[in-house]
């Protein structure tokens, strides 16, 4: 499994900045590492091109959201029942 997006990003001192080259560089290292020893990797993907790049690099457990994007989608759907 791979580790907590904002956790890894938190304790490299680039707290949610997914793109940011030392957090890339340890996802990198942890996919590696766990691909060498037969360990499946996980993670989420949103949409199917995302799902499909993390296959491409050996992930086996995909899920469809996380917690971020699930309560994104409860405030977007509580919006549609507020009155103007």
């Amino acid at each position: 499994m791979i580790p907590a997006q904002f956790d890894l990003s938190t304790d490299l001192g680039v707290s949610g900045q997914f793109n940011h080259p030392d957090f890339l560089a340890a996802i990198a290292k942890v996919e590696a590492a766990a691909n060498n020893a037969g360990i499946p990797l996980g993670n989420v993907g949103l949409a199917k091109p995302q799902a499909d790049a993390l296959f491409a690099k050996g992930y086996r457990i995909i899920a469809g959201f996380d917690i971020l994007w699930l309560k994104a989608m409860a405030a977007e759907t509580q919006s549609w029942t507020k009155q103007t």
